[in-house]
């Protein structure tokens, strides 16, 4: 899941990737040697020194967030979560 910079939403930069080691992925679905189904809306937010991604795994039918103090990470192992509540930031999005 890349995390994109831009200042002028024209010319982007990459900057890193949320999920970079393999033991972030072992959650996606223990079963499926092969992969996920998808990673599907993830939304980043900042609150309070942390940045936080957080996206529904189709293949687990689970929603998980990971959070990192820069933008270029390192990036946190996700947190699973069955229904993420309470959240230190609005998430919104059509």
């Amino acid at each position: 899941m890349p995390i994109f910079y831009s200042r002028d939403l024209v010319n982007w930069t990459l900057l890193s990737h949320v999920l970079t080691r393999k033991e972030q992925l072992t959650f996606l679905h223990p079963e499926n040697t092969r992969g996920t189904v998808g990673i599907f809306a993830p939304v980043i937010g900042y609150h309070e020194g942390f940045f936080y991604v957080i996206t529904t795994n189709v293949s687990s039918q689970t929603n998980f967030l990971v959070k990192a103090t820069n933008p270029e990470g390192p990036w946190s192992d996700p947190i699973l979560s069955i229904r993420i509540t309470n959240l230190p930031f609005q998430a919104t999005g059509h």
